[in-house]
């Protein structure tokens, strides 16, 4: 009989955004040999938790509320008892909302036409721009 193997667990960085939400990826996280995966737990830093049964979710994510250098720790366990786990470090930038105006609209914060006032001729080496 060959020997039990633990669990493989693959934990990858896919992306954060900047509200804060960092998403991961499980793929090819999986039980060796005729096991199979019973529960998983994914632990983030600022105390929060998920968990479940079987295989976990393929891309979990989680929204931090600060800019900040965090770290995520899964652990998965198979039908036969044996368990693995994988740490993942990533920073996150959290942009605060941009404050509108009270009259302005979002189309009109990215106007990309300058106002007419602000157009100016220049005599640049015998060149007229304007």
């Amino acid at each position: 009989m060959p020997p039990r193997r633990p669990p493989v667990v693959k934990l990858v960085l896919l992306s954060t955004t900047s509200d804060g939400t960092l998403t991961l990826s499980t793929v090819g996280t999986k039980a060796q040999g005729t096991a199979k995966l019973s529960s998983w737990q994914l632990t983030w830093v600022d105390g929060a938790s998920q968990t479940g049964s079987g295989a976990p979710p393929l891309k979990p994510s989680h929204r931090y509320g600060a800019t900040g250098d965090y770290a995520v720790h899964v652990t998965v366990k198979d039908n036969r008892g044996m368990s693995n786990s994988a740490n993942l470090s990533a920073s996150i930038w959290v942009t605060p909302p941009t404050a509108l105006a009270p009259n302005a609209s979002p189309s009109t914060l990215f106007d990309p036409a300058p106002p007419a006032s602000s157009i100016v001729d220049a005599d640049v080496n015998g060149w007229t721009f304007g």
